[in-house]
C-alpha cells in the first residue's frame, strides 16, 4: 500500500472534529487538517465560562479549556498535543522533518499536559511585548 492509499485508508476510517471557539488555538489543528487536506468538522462552541464548566464539556476536556478534537473514539486537548497527533497519525512525513532517532519521537499523549505550561512559565521579555502590563 503506497503513501497516498494509506492517508486515504486513514482519512475514511474517522472523521475529525475540531471543537473551536473563535480567537482559540483551535486554529492551529484547523491549519494543519487544511495543510494535509485531512477532511475534518468544525464544532463550534459557546466560550463562556458557564458551558465550559458543564459535565458535557468536561468529558471532551477535562481542564475546560477550549480547544478539543476528536479522531473517531479517541479525544483529546491541548492545541499543540492536538497537532503532533495529527502529524503523527496523518502527516506521513509531511510538514515536519525525520526524527533523528526513535528516543525523538514523542508521542502527543505524553505532551498533552506540558503544553499549557509553556505559556505560564515563560514570559516574553518587556521589548517582545506587544503592550505594557
Amino acid at each position: 500500500m503506497g503513501v497516498n492509499e494509506l492517508i486515504e485508508f486513514d482519512i475514511l476510517q474517522s472523521m475529525i472534529k475540531i471543537y473551536h471557539a473563535p480567537g482559540t488555538r483551535s486554529i492551529r489543528a484547523i491549519w494543519l487538517c487544511e495543510e494535509l487536506q485531512i477532511p475534518y468538522e468544525i464544532v463550534t462552541v459557546d466560550f463562556s465560562p458557564t458551558y465550559r464548566a458543564t459535565p458535557e464539556w468536561r468529558r471532551l476536556n477535562p481542564v475546560g479549556k477550549v480547544p478539543a478534537m476528536s479522531d473517531g473514539d479517541f479525544t483529546m486537548f491541548e492545541s499543540g498535543a492536538m497537532v503532533g497527533f495529527l502529524l503523527e497519525k496523518y502527516g506521513h512525513g509531511r510538514l515536519r522533518p525525520q526524527p533523528l532517532s526513535s528516543r525523538l519521537r514523542a508521542r502527543p499523549l505524553k505532551l498533552r499536559w506540558p503544553w499549557p505550561r509553556n505559556r505560564w512559565l515563560w514570559r516574553a521579555p518587556p521589548r517582545l511585548r506587544c503592550c505594557s502590563t
